[in-house]
């Protein structure tokens, strides 16, 4: 079986409007266009790219939010969280045609997003990043490549897993 290929979109407009995007300094979105995607809920999808990464990537990940960044994270594992994101439930003022989900941490330096959205078949993770003091847009210099370069990756795997159920 193919493996669905995640690509860089521009955040939907939908999104730029939510609260979790208004006044961020940084955006991406990611989306994956798979069969499956309905298959699974975005807190299904968000625990299987960021919990269903191996133990080694998800040390990485958790390494990097909480010494870099700086993110207080919450407990894992916990129904509330999400590898230590505090799962705060769909997006705010969901009129919208789509199942969603937001992860947000925070820190002294950045606010951080992460918004799962599933509909039809397009599975989307979108990032808002805040800078808070001026060593956040430093410290998120160093993320970002990481960010970039797993996010695509995490679906992907993701997929795969919720693939094969």
């Amino acid at each position: 079986m193919k493996t669905a290929r995640a690509q860089h979109v521009a955040v939907p407009k939908a999104l730029l409007d939510s609260e979790a995007f208004t006044d961020s300094h940084y955006m991406s979105a990611y989306e994956l266009l798979t069969p499956n995607a309905g298959s699974a809920t975005p807190e299904q999808w968000g625990r299987a790219a960021f919990e269903g990464a191996p133990a080694p990537v998800r040390g990485f990940l958790v390494l990097g939010w909480t010494q870099v960044l700086r993110l207080r994270m919450g407990p894992k594992p916990s129904s509330e969280h999400v590898l230590g994101w505090e799962m705060s439930g769909p997006l705010p003022g969901t009129d919208h045609d789509f199942d969603s989900l937001v992860l947000q941490a925070r820190s002294g330096l950045v606010t951080a997003h992460n918004v799962v959205v599933v509909k039809g078949a397009s599975v989307l993770w979108a990032t808002a990043v805040q800078f808070r003091k001026p060593a956040g847009r430093l410290v998120w210099g160093l993320a970002q490549p990481v960010h970039q370069l797993a996010m695509p990756r995490l679906l992907r795997r993701a997929s795969r897993s919720i693939a094969v159920g």
